[in-house]
């Protein structure tokens, strides 16, 4: 060979990307090629005349094995000879997976002179077929189908959902137009702007109503994207699709239920009934129920709490033995009706079990007749007689829940008393003996009423069940009174039955275990009330007092001035926040949902202003939010405590005294101790007077918020939209005017949801209900001038 040939092969030799590597017939390198070393990350002279499995380092990840005489079994087969797919090059600083080839050197006739082994390092073509195999596996194991065709329209790919989905198989589809599928009842325009959209390389998204290889037909939502090259070309398009028939099914239904009951509200039963199964076979009502309950909870309790307010600041003024009575009486009935949302409000959690009955001492002849006093008015004003008999074998005092046995006999007497004409309403409480120191109780309700019939006294107990439209229309009511009193008394370990005579009268009859308590209960003195003279607590704590209705923050201050504390108000978060800069109070009582921000936001910014001083404000959370879970998000939020509305005064005195006259404990921080002596000159504010002061301003106030609600519906804030609705709901609450509120709660619902169009609509109502309204005012204020002539 000439020197030029010479060097020009061991140009080539070192300038092949792959590395090469010549031995001799004992397996010794006679020459190894610059690609091969930096490869085995080795020197030439480091590998020349050493042994080609001491220098070539290979392992079989498979099996774990080292792999050598590679070059042994070419020289003996005398043919080339390939690595096992999943070999590994060990290098010094790394490792490889590798593709090899050993080869014989010999030329034709003669026999093998050595070996050469040709490999190159395939680790990033090896990830790629890893990552492949990955994508392919997803694609096969997706809950969708997946159709992928070429720049044809072509089927190339289609996984196993879109298989079992059409019925159609593999090698009925591969290479077809996927057009095949087609109902012919999807809009030509459909197709035309998913092809519009993706050959310009965008993302369709659409729904198709396609037909399956049995004739069926199912809707699809499909998500169509191009795959282009690194350059730019589209090669492929992608269709993921998912069947939404089921989905279809459901809208349509829910669709058709709400028509039908727009069109005729008398078979409102029915409808329930439709919307409890559409609630069971969606996940997303449970949502809704939750949020309807919060709401309700909230709408109920802030007008609530300012009638039981307004007969605490009553309670303190001079009364008549007979005034004291009668308010008394209202008392009883504002609490029991507390007692009754509370429950009601939480039907949810009574079915689920999760309902806690609390065991207390209670007197029973005064509960007994606590139970009878509340519908004592209702019957003497129907003309029948409401008589009570008390077995005197029966302890004074038992173990129980009184709260929730009291709602049961309110739901059986209220009843019996409703349906009853004429006669009486007969009401026993009987000892039915004692059984392993348990001691049974047998309470009976007879009535002379309409009585029920036979054939309704199965379904008696269900939930919103009543006996036909006639009761709902002549006496009210939701159905929901003997369920809940079924499943109290069932939690109570007890029984209750019906039994009826149409015409005549029925008998209600409960059946109760009670434990006999270890002492006596003793009434409080009648002069004793918790509702004490100022006179009697002396010095007073600064409270500052965050709620945007008007009249409870009337009824809250009033009661608390009684009491002696120092009050200040802020009408919403951020008041609340700069008054506690300026004033520093002892005590926070915050209300959540405030326009501007609310509560648990304005308790977050004062307990960030807090970080770093030695004491922080006690907060309690006074709202009307009472759904379980409330109190835990309020506490997580940083407050103290949590009282819910409608307010027991009792209960809000007593957090209060407890977060500002706290046990001495080891480690506890003092609070700030800021009193003030002055003597206590506030009155309770008359009735007429807070109901003057809640409307005054009624109509410009009005008209401000509706401008600005106006505004934030053109600007699409829904946070704005949502607190300014509240606003509205509030002060329409403070005039009594109804219409105004559901309207108002209608736009605040819709904004929480997102739903702007639903919004404009409550708006348009809401501005109509307004108009209505000051039309109305005009003229009474006419009349009023005309009348003072």
């Amino acid at each position: 060979m000439m020197p030029m040939e010479a060097n020009l092969m061991a140009l080539t030799w070192d300038s092949i990307a792959d590395g090469i590597i010549a031995t001799d017939t004992q397996g010794v390198i006679m020459d190894i090629n610059t690609a091969a070393l930096e490869l085995i990350d080795i020197e030439w002279h480091e590998a020349v005349n050493q042994p080609l499995d001491k220098i070539l380092s290979l392992h079989d990840e498979t099996t774990d094995i080292s792999l050598n005489g590679f070059w042994e079994k070419t020289l003996k087969e005398g043919k080339k000879v390939n690595l096992p797919r999943n070999t590994k090059l060990l290098g010094r600083n790394q490792d490889y997976y590798l593709a090899a080839k050993f080869s014989p050197i010999q030329r034709l006739g003669q026999p093998p002179q050595g070996v050469v082994v040709v490999f190159r390092d395939i680790t990033q073509q090896k990830m790629h077929e890893e990552q492949l195999h990955l994508y392919r596996m997803a694609l096969e194991q997706s809950p969708f189908s997946v159709v992928m065709t070429d720049i044809d329209n072509q089927i190339v790919y289609v996984n196993r959902e879109f298989i079992e989905l059409t019925g159609y198989g593999m090698e009925e589809v591969m290479g077809r137009d996927p057009g095949f599928l087609k109902s012919g009842s999807t809009p030509e325009k459909t197709y035309q702007r998913m092809w519009e959209t993706i050959t310009r390389d965008d993302v369709w998204q659409g729904e198709f109503y396609n037909r399956k290889k049995n004739g069926r037909y199912y809707w699809e939502k499909a998500i169509v994207a191009p795959i282009t090259s690194p350059g730019g070309i589209i090669n492929y398009y992608l269709a993921i699709k998912e069947d939404v028939t089921d989905q279809k099914a459901m809208e349509e239904e829910l669709r058709r239920t709400r028509e039908q009951a727009d069109r005729n509200l008398k078979k409102s039963q029915y409808y329930m009934e439709q919307l409890e199964n559409a609630r069971r076979a969606a996940n997303a009502a449970n949502k809704a129920k939750s949020e309807f309950l919060a709401n309700m909870s909230h709408e109920i309790r802030t007008p609530l709490n300012g009638i039981i307010g307004m007969i605490e600041l009553t309670a303190a003024t001079d009364l008549t033995r007979e005034q004291q009575d009668n308010l008394d009486i209202i008392r009883i009935c504002g609490n029991n009706l507390f007692s009754v949302i509370n429950n009601v409000l939480d039907f949810s959690k009574i079915e689920s079990g999760k309902m806690e009955i609390d065991r207390v001492d209670f007197d029973v002849q005064e509960w007994f007749m606590q139970s009878l006093l509340v519908h004592q008015a209702q019957a003497t004003k129907k003309g029948i007689d409401l008589v009570a008999v008390l077995d005197p074998h029966i302890p004074n005092c038992l173990l129980g829940d009184a709260k929730l046995l009291q709602q049961v006999m309110n739901n059986l007497i209220g009843n019996a008393v409703k349906f009853t004409e004429t006669g009486c309403v007969k009401v026993t409480m009987d000892y039915e003996g004692e059984e392993g120191g348990i001691l049974w109780v047998k309470i009976q309700v007879k009535d002379t009423g309409m009585g029920i019939p036979k054939d309704e006294l199965p379904r008696l107990f269900r939930s919103f069940t009543q006996l036909d439209g006639s009761i709902t229309r002549r006496f009210g009511g939701t159905g929901l009174g003997l369920a809940i009193s079924r499943q109290l008394v069932e939690m109570m370990d007890g029984t209750i039955r019906a039994a009826s005579v149409e015409g005549e009268g029925s008998t209600f009859t409960v059946t109760l275990p009670f434990e006999q308590a270890m002492q006596q209960v003793d009434s409080l003195p009648e002069n004793e009330r918790s509702f004490m003279a100022a006179s009697d607590i002396g010095q007073k704590w600064t409270i500052l007092v965050v709620e945007d209705d008007p009249i409870n923050q009337t009824v809250i201050r009033s009661l608390l001035k009684l009491k002696g504390y120092q009050i200040h108000c802020a009408n919403d978060g951020k008041e609340a926040v700069s008054a506690w800069e300026s004033l520093r109070p002892d005590l926070i009582l915050m209300d959540i949902q405030m326009p501007a921000m609310d509560g648990i936001q304005a308790t977050g910014a004062i307990r960030e202003r807090e970080k770093g001083q030695p004491s922080r404000t006690p907060i309690i959370a006074l709202t009307a939010h009472a759904i379980h879970g409330d109190r835990e998000r309020f506490l997580a939020s940083g407050m103290d405590e949590y009282v819910s509305k409608p307010v027991e005064m009792d209960r809000l005195y007593h957090a209060i005294n407890r977060l500002l006259d706290p046990p001495e404990e080891v480690g506890l921080k003092p609070l700030k101790q800021k009193r003030y002596t002055e003597p206590n000159n506030y009155l309770p504010v008359e009735a007429e007077q807070l109901m003057a002061k809640a409307v005054e301003g009624f109509i410009p106030d009005m008209f401000s918020l509706l401008d600005r609600l106006h505004q934030q519906l053109f600007e699409e804030d829904v946070d704005q939209i949502e607190r300014l609705a509240h606003q509205v709901k509030n002060r329409a609450v403070t005039v009594g005017e109804l219409d105004i509120k559901n309207q108002a709660f209608k736009i605040e619902l819709a904004a929480r949801k997102h739903a702007l169009q639903d919004a404009r609509s409550a708006y348009n109502a809401l501005k109509q209900s307004f108009e209505s309204y000051v039309s109305f005012a005009g003229q009474q204020m006419e009349n009023i001038r005309e009348g003072g002539k």
